[in-house]
């Protein structure tokens, strides 16, 4: 009688929770987006990364899951799956009636429907009031989709351990390989870690992921799923999971890649926040064409070693760009970005301006592009010799020459086929109509439009230029990145392409998000000519 009070108390829970509970078209409403793992390509369309925040899940359709993938989880999961509208009633009052008796939670009971809603709208509270919802819900679902659609969305949502969500991440993540191909002993291996992804991890408890593939197999072989010899094969079938070195993980480019990063999190294209936009990166399943050339980044990565290839030597970068299209396709940003004993290493010089790397002779070139705006021609004399400059605490600035002071009057050209650092400081007090201060603001103008200062990130304080008597001479910090943009623009007759990380941006579904635009601007004659 106790029983069938029970069962009685269970079916009145039932009907009365049932009353007013929401549809599954509002959860869906509610529920937030499934987080989708980006991939990062390089401009032949290698991959170069995978970009995700902590899930790493990539959608696979019914077609790409095989069918051992699908009867080892239907085994282990739900054997009646394929003849249940969602919820499996015995199951479903058995598991009431030990949950009343106990006065908690105890069993589950849950189906692959069930379990596929909570993991999409109900989180994992584990109460009476859950379940039935949970249950409700999942009977919706079934009149909505089919089998194949429930099994496949649960495949692609269902976690895996380490991060992995969905059977392709976990394909990759324990094996190194596509969902697709997936062998019989492998996919029961994943199958068996749903119910425990820490339990029976084959990482860290290889002997009980072993025993619990095996208790899969012996539930496909109950169920007629597989023969005998198949089973017996895969039982024998030792566990071969894919390196997991830290060396093998790396990916080329790291420093074009955190430059990227920095790109898009900083572009308010792509979202009103930067929390926004990390969880469009992270999170939205992104198919990125970046302008790298891996070939490039080979030689550039080569070039820097060559010069300087001992440990005490100093830091360099590199930055290689098409002055054309802006197409950023290589970069060096330091010596070893993955050195775990070098606390420098991941501080990206190509970008990094503000870190004391000053333009020096390398600034010249804006001075002189001034200096063709303002009259003057590769002719025109200056003093090599002298330079005073009064400073606003009452001393004098008199620069020197690297090989010492002797030119006398030179042109212009000349003083820039033989960098002289005194003609050029006479340059700019003539620009600024002997007011060297007021010559710098119009040297440090024509650098901005020319790209000094085009790609400082805006998710920090934005440093300009100094319009300081020293700045022709290169007294300002900049990087490799702006330097090669500004320069490029000499080489493109004048004409100034923003520097870009991106080709092309794409969603999950194929929709093109973002295409670089090939924008020119062009800065007149002056700079065309220098």
């Amino acid at each position: 009688m106790r029983r069938l009070a029970v069962i009685v108390s269970s079916l009145a829970l039932l009907g009365q929770a049932c009353a007013g509970l929401p549809t599954l078209e509002e959860e869906r409403a509610r529920a937030d987006p499934l987080p989708q793992t980006s991939f990062l390509y390089a401009a032949d369309g290698s991959l170069i990364t995978t970009l995700h925040a902590g899930e790493d899940r990539v959608l696979v359709p019914w077609k790409d899951i095989p069918k051992v993938m699908v009867d080892a989880t239907v085994a282990i999961e739900d054997q009646r799956f394929w003849d249940h509208a969602g919820v499996d009633l015995k199951a479903l009052l058995r598991a009431a009636y030990v949950d009343l008796t106990e006065g908690r939670i105890v069993q589950g009971a849950s189906t692959i429907t069930q379990q596929l809603v909570k993991n999409l709208y109900l989180g994992s509270e584990e109460t009476l009031s859950r379940k039935i919802k949970e249950a409700y819900l999942a009977w919706q679902l079934e009149q909505r989709l089919t089998k194949e659609q429930i099994l496949t969305r649960y495949l692609n949502t269902v976690y895996f351990g380490n991060g992995a969500y969905g059977v392709q991440a976990a394909a990759r993540t324990y094996f190194g390989i596509d969902a697709e191909d997936l062998t019989l002993p492998q996919a029961a291996l994943l199958a068996g870690l749903i119910r425990a992804p820490v339990e029976y991890d084959p990482v860290v408890h290889p002997v009980h992921a072993r025993q619990r593939r095996n208790r899969v197999l012996d539930a496909m072989l109950e169920q007629g799923l597989i023969d005998r010899a198949a089973h017996d094969a895969a039982v024998a079938t030792p566990i071969e999971l894919a390196s997991r070195d830290e060396a093998e993980r790396r990916y080329i480019a790291p420093y074009f890649v955190d430059y990227f990063k920095e790109w898009f999190l900083s572009n308010p294209r792509f979202g009103a926040t930067v929390a926004d936009r990390y969880d469009l990166l992270f999170k939205g399943g992104l198919r990125i064409t970046t302008t790298l050339v891996p070939r490039l980044q080979t030689l550039a990565e080569r070039a820097v070693r060559q010069v300087l290839p001992y440990e005490r030597d100093p830091y360099a970068a590199m930055t290689v760009i098409d002055p054309r299209t802006g197409y950023v396709k290589a970069m060096v940003g330091g010596r070893d970005y993955w050195n775990p004993d070098d606390p420098y290493a991941r501080i990206n010089l190509a970008t990094g301006g503000s870190t004391g790397r000053q333009a020096g002779s390398a600034f010249k070139p804006f001075a002189l592009v001034a200096a063709l705006e303002n009259g003057f021609t590769p002719s025109s004399p200056l003093n090599g010799s002298s330079a005073a400059v009064p400073l606003p605490n009452g001393t004098v600035w008199r620069p020197g020459n690297a090989e010492g002071s002797g030119y006398g009057t030179i042109s212009l050209e000349t003083a820039t086929v033989h960098s002289v650092n005194i003609a050029y400081v006479n340059l700019e007090i003539a620009l600024g109509g002997g007011d060297a201060w007021k010559g710098a603001e119009k040297i440090v103008e024509v650098a901005e439009r020319m790209g000094i200062r085009c790609c400082r990130r805006t998710t920090e304080p934005r440093t300009p230029l100094q319009a300081v008597p020293a700045a022709v001479l290169g007294s300002n910090e900049v990087n490799t990145l702006e330097m090669a943009s500004a320069y490029g623009t000499l080489a493109f007759g004048g004409a100034h392409v923003q520097p870009t990380p991106v080709i092309r941006i794409e969603t999950a579904d194929g929709r093109v998000l973002y295409e670089a635009p090939r924008r020119a601007v062009q800065l007149g004659e002056s700079a065309a000519s220098a």
